[in-house]
C-alpha cells in the first residue's frame, strides 16, 4: 500500500484526504473541459466555417446572424494567432489528463483503504446508511463495486465506489466517491 492510500492515518483523516482528492479531481476535470472547449474554438478559428444559413424556414423564423463574431471566433483571414494556440492547448489537455489519472489512482487507493477499514471494523453497512442519508438517496442495500473509468485514452483505472445493489451501473461514480 502506498503512502497516498494513508494506511497509517486515522479514518477521519483518510476520509478528509479522499474528499480533498475528489474535489481536486473535480477542479481538474472542469479545467480539462474548459481547455477542450477553447481548443474547439481555436480549431473553428482556423477553419472556414460558413455562417448559419439565414433563409427563413416555415415555422422557424430566421436563424441568428453573425455567429462567428458574436461567439468570438475570428474570421479565417485573422486566425493566424489561433494556430499557435492549438499546440499549446493540446499540451495542456495532455498534462491535465495525466494529472487527472494520478488523482484517480490516488483516490482509488484511498477508497479501497476506507472500505477495507470499514469492513474490518464491521462499520461498512452503517457508513453506507450514513452516506445515503447525507445524499438523500433511497434506502436500500448497497455494495462495493469496482468500476473502470472511461478516459479518452482508454486507460480505464479501476475505481472502488459504493453502488446500489439494484443495478450494475446505477450510481457508479467515476471518481471513487463514497
Amino acid at each position: 500500500m502506498s503512502w497516498a492510500a494513508g494506511a497509517d492515518l486515522p479514518l477521519d483523516e483518510l476520509l478528509a484526504r479522499q474528499q480533498a482528492l475528489v474535489a481536486q479531481l473535480r477542479d481538474v476535470e472542469h479545467w480539462r473541459r474548459l481547455a477542450a472547449a477553447r481548443l474547439d474554438l481555436a480549431v473553428a478559428a482556423v477553419t472556414d466555417i460558413d455562417e448559419l444559413a439565414s433563409r427563413p424556414l416555415p415555422g422557424a423564423g430566421a436563424a441568428p446572424g453573425r455567429l462567428r463574431t458574436r461567439v468570438g471566433i475570428p474570421a479565417p483571414r485573422d486566425a493566424l494567432p489561433e494556430t499557435t494556440v492549438l499546440f499549446r492547448l493540446r499540451s495542456v489537455l495532455d498534462e491535465l489528463e495525466i494529472y487527472a489519472a494520478t488523482l484517480r489512482h490516488a483516490c482509488d487507493q484511498v477508497s479501497r483503504e476506507v472500505l477495507r477499514r470499514l469492513d474490518a471494523e464491521g462499520h461498512l453497512q452503517a457508513y453506507c446508511r450514513q452516506v445515503r442519508q447525507e445524499r438523500g438517496d433511497h434506502p436500500g442495500p448497497r455494495r462495493a463495486v469496482t468500476h473502470r473509468s472511461r478516459s479518452p485514452r482508454g486507460q480505464g483505472q479501476p475505481t472502488v465506489v459504493i453502488s446500489p445493489a439494484a443495478g450494475p451501473d446505477a450510481g457508479v461514480g467515476e471518481h471513487g466517491r463514497l
